[in-house]
């Protein structure tokens, strides 16, 4: 029998054999290259998924980089640049919290969320080419990297 470890953390070796059980110990898989690869991508997907901050003078206002906003924020952009008078009111960015840009603001949205998923990217090869040639042999290496973007 096994229980939960918080149980099995309250009691000494003793006193588990003493009611039938004995202490679990847990396996670790293997830490592989490929494991290391597959940890970095897994990261940089988070912090694409993220936020950015992106200050118009008045503040800043974090904006979501996640692939939703990304897709909704191309298209924005598109008639920002199209027409420099286009603005958005209301336009959602969180819970509870609402945006109204002109053109130039929503093509500096565009650029910053961009820019945050570019160096993403960039951050990820860095991070690949270090597992690669074996300066970064723990999950913590990789998702420590000094090469993430903040």
């Amino acid at each position: 029998k096994s229980y939960p470890r918080s149980i099995e953390a309250r009691l000494s070796d003793a006193e588990l054999a003493a009611i039938g059980l004995e202490r679990v110990a847990l396996i670790e898989p293997e830490v592989t290259p490929e494991r290391l690869l597959d940890e970095a991508a897994r990261h940089r997907f988070a912090l694409t998924e993220g936020r950015v901050e992106v200050d118009f003078g008045s503040g800043p206002v974090s904006m979501p980089t996640d692939g939703y906003m990304r897709s909704l924020i191309k298209p924005l952009r598109d008639d920002a640049v199209a027409n420099s008078s286009f603005t958005v009111s209301n336009y959602r960015i969180g819970p509870n919290t609402y945006l109204t840009a002109t053109a130039d603001q929503i093509i500096a949205i565009y650029d910053a969320v961009r820019a945050h998923v570019q160096a993403c990217f960039a951050a990820n090869a860095a991070v690949d080419t270090k597992i690669a040639d074996g300066t970064y042999t723990t999950i913590s290496d990789v998702v420590n990297a000094l090469e993430w973007p903040n």
